[in-house]
């Protein structure tokens, strides 16, 4: 059979693949230290749509947007194991308090 794997790395766990187009983005560091993971998942984030959503504390549309992204979150279509949509936000609530 097929062995699964993953290449994903850091604190956002970003793919290879989306390294590689976030590093042909202008003004996006490709250092991978802390700072860049930060300002990766900030862009990421943007591209999806979500970042207003997050701005605006509309945590179930951001969480929606975002799970495109990030197998792990509420509404991604992956078959990884995802955390609930109570948990997201009770996780974001606190963080926005």
């Amino acid at each position: 059979g097929k062995n699964a794997y993953s290449t994903a790395a850091g604190a956002y766990q970003i793919i290879n693949g989306t390294y590689k187009m976030l590093k042909n983005i202008p003004n996006v560091p490709t250092d991978f230290s802390p700072e860049t993971q930060d300002i990766m998942a900030v862009t990421l984030l943007k591209l999806r749509g979500a970042l207003g959503h997050i701005i605006a504390g509309d945590w179930e549309m951001a969480l929606m947007l975002a799970s495109k992204e990030w197998a792990s979150l509420p509404y991604s279509e992956s078959k990884q194991s995802k955390i609930t949509l109570a948990t997201a936000t009770n996780f974001l609530n606190k963080g926005a308090a």
